[in-house]
């Protein structure tokens, strides 16, 4: 798997517009409310003008911000592939994928079009990394049988609450971070830790943690 990071405030847009229509957020967030006291209303010139006014602001260069993130990223990928393929037991099916940097404190994905976003917070960006590349995981193994059998809804919780087996299975390449997840899935990412932590099987996990959100 090739990881290519990069900075491009065109895509600026595409994050801005998927974080502000989060199924997952009830509420604004911090960059979205700061974001309308600036512009009225989205548009790509907007998000990026807003992205390159944040730059400066807050006095980051996104080239070493990058950098950065890419260097502590170089340094544990090998071990959280070989335990992630390890756990699905297979390796995700694509070779490449790319993930931009974004001013917006929410990232987005795009599992069809092979990118998603990370944050500007140097602190937590590899949990960011790990959570975004476990749906990747989810997207290509599982998404699309849940989703037929039990519905989208039911599949983003149960995409979103998995990554409650980062906490389980990375907590020494995040140290000192826990992946907290949404307040409306707590009850399923403990029913998931459960039920891993009884088999140590990653579709049965699925599957039984399935059970206790459809019957």
């Amino acid at each position: 798997m090739t990881i290519n990071f990069r900075y491009d405030p065109s895509y600026e847009y595409e994050n801005f517009r998927a974080a502000f229509g989060s199924k997952n957020h009830a509420q604004a967030s911090p960059r979205q409310v700061l974001f309308f006291e600036h512009y009225a209303e989205l548009t790509r010139p907007n998000a990026i003008a807003f992205s390159e006014w944040y730059l400066r602001e807050h006095n980051i260069d996104p080239n070493k911000v990058l950098s950065d993130i890419e260097a502590n990223w170089i340094a544990i990928e090998t071990k959280y592939f070989t335990r992630a393929n390890a756990i699905f037991g297979k390796p995700l099916p694509m070779d490449r994928l790319t993930v931009y940097l974004t001013v917006h404190d929410r990232c987005s994905y795009n599992y069809e079009r092979g990118y998603f976003f990370i944050h500007t917070n140097l602190k937590a960006v590899t949990k960011t990394l790990m959570h975004e590349l476990w749906h990747w995981y989810y997207y290509a193994f599982f998404r699309d049988e849940i989703q037929v059998k039990h519905g989208a809804k039911v599949s983003n919780d149960m995409k979103e609450a998995l990554t409650v087996l980062l906490n389980e299975e990375f907590s020494d390449l995040m140290p000192g971070i826990q992946d907290i997840g949404y307040p409306q899935h707590q009850e399923l990412r403990a029913t998931i830790l459960k039920e891993y932590r009884n088999t140590h099987d990653i579709k049965q996990t699925i599957e039984r943690s399935l059970q206790s959100i459809t019957e």
